[in-house]
């Protein structure tokens, strides 16, 4: 879960990573960010959903909220 002081739980979410310039490394980002099969939002914050496997490296995402 991250703490996002303008979210809603009525927002439609939308999410993508933001891969590095450094080949190797998106391609570890890519594959990682494949463990992530749902974002839900509440008031305040998103949370991420894994349904076997949880990334073992820090993601970059961004979060486009449609009202």
């Amino acid at each position: 879960m991250v703490s996002i002081s303008r979210s809603l739980s009525t927002d439609n979410t939308f999410a993508y990573v933001i891969l590095s310039n450094d080949t190797s490394t998106a391609v570890n980002e890519s594959g990682q960010w494949g463990f992530v099969s749902q974002m839900t939002t509440s008031n305040g914050s998103v949370t991420a959903k894994c349904l076997e496997f949880k990334p073992n490296i820090n993601l970059n995402i961004s979060l486009i909220a449609i009202r």
